[in-house]
């Protein structure tokens, strides 16, 4: 790397002709959280974990040529206590050990904000920090807006899942599975309502799978194999012991009142596809305590912390639920 001490910070949109670069960007800049040190690998393709996102950018951050920080931002137009806004997730920051202190944090955020403002997102931005990231907590939290209440994510192991794997769900069913999906995670905060064309773009990436009773969709669900993008890298300086990991998510779910085990079962199903394709867990955001029929598998559950500067935060009592879409997180 160069002189820490050396030249400006320059800022750009981020190019093909950068994937190994940043590739060994991240797996240099571990997220501190007590004892775990974390990281992630995007090799082959940096850029596979973004291709999802309908309007993303990925920008770089350049001292003497050399590419130090990166960072992502996601334009999202979910409901936000009560009403649709236009926001950008901000994501995937990191800046090299040895050039951090020299702004280049600050330098990636102005460009993204700048972007965004072209965008329309009038809302600002919003983060998704785990409470533990001590020095990420510390860095956003000088704009306000934390929410009371933290997002979940549940994170199942998937080994011993053995349940029989759903099946897809065919076009269709499109317009059953958007009514389904809309009705579940109406009046939660973060939730995009979705269009059957929306819908139809999203399963490409993470497919639908549903439970049929009768006529009618009663549990429907999307799988999205993250794993194949990303691995997890998890070192524990306190224990001395390094695990690397690839998940499957969960999206674009809900059921129909009253099949709860319906919806439970099909989760299980997932586990045993998250399963056979080699992944070690399933992941899925519960929107509030007690939200998601339990699927009979360990797990455990992640808070993330969430930061909206330019909104101020709901009470903790006027929110009915905090969804965070996993094909974006």
């Amino acid at each position: 790397m160069a002189d820490p001490a050396a030249s400006e910070v320059t800022v750009r949109e981020a190019t093909a002709a950068d994937n190994d670069a940043l590739i060994r960007l991240e797996l240099e800049c571990p997220l501190e959280m007590g004892d775990i040190a974390e990281t992630y690998d995007r090799s082959p393709d940096f850029f596979a974990c973004h291709r999802q996102k309908e309007t993303c950018r990925v920008v770089v951050g350049e001292i003497d040529g050399q590419i130090v920080g990166v960072t992502t931002g996601s334009i999202q137009q979910p409901s936000i206590t009560g009403e649709l806004r236009k926001i950008m997730y901000v994501q995937q920051a990191r800046v090299h050990p040895d050039f951090q202190g020299r702004k280049v944090a600050w330098f990636m955020s102005n460009h993204l904000f700048a972007w965004a403002r072209d965008e329309a997102a009038t809302a600002g931005p919003y983060y998704l920090i785990s409470p533990k990231n001590a020095p990420s907590i510390a860095f956003v939290e000088r704009g306000g807006g934390r929410w009371p209440i933290d997002v979940s994510i549940i994170s199942i192991d998937v080994a011993g899942a053995t349940d029989e794997p759903p099946e897809l769900l065919g076009e269709d069913r499109l317009a059953e599975a958007t009514d389904l999906i809309n009705a579940t995670h109406a009046g939660e905060d973060f939730f995009a309502p979705l269009a059957i064309e929306t819908l139809r773009k999203r399963s490409r990436w993470a497919p639908l799978n549903g439970v049929v009773e009768g006529d009618a969709l009663v549990a429907v669900a999307g799988l999205w194999d993250r794993g194949l993008a990303t691995a997890r890298i998890q070192r524990n300086s306190a224990a001395g012991t390094e695990s690397m990991t690839r998940e499957a998510a969960v999206t674009d779910w809900g059921w129909k009142s009253g099949f709860d085990e319906a919806f439970a079962g099909l989760v299980a199903g997932l586990a045993a596809k998250a399963c056979d394709m080699g992944r070690d867990a399933l992941t899925i955001c519960e929107p509030r305590p007690g939200a998601l029929p339990p699927a009979g598998l360990p797990h455990r559950t992640a808070s993330i912390a969430l930061f909206t500067p330019a909104l101020p935060p709901p009470a903790p009592d006027a929110i009915k639920g905090i969804f965070v879409d996993m094909l974006y997180i």
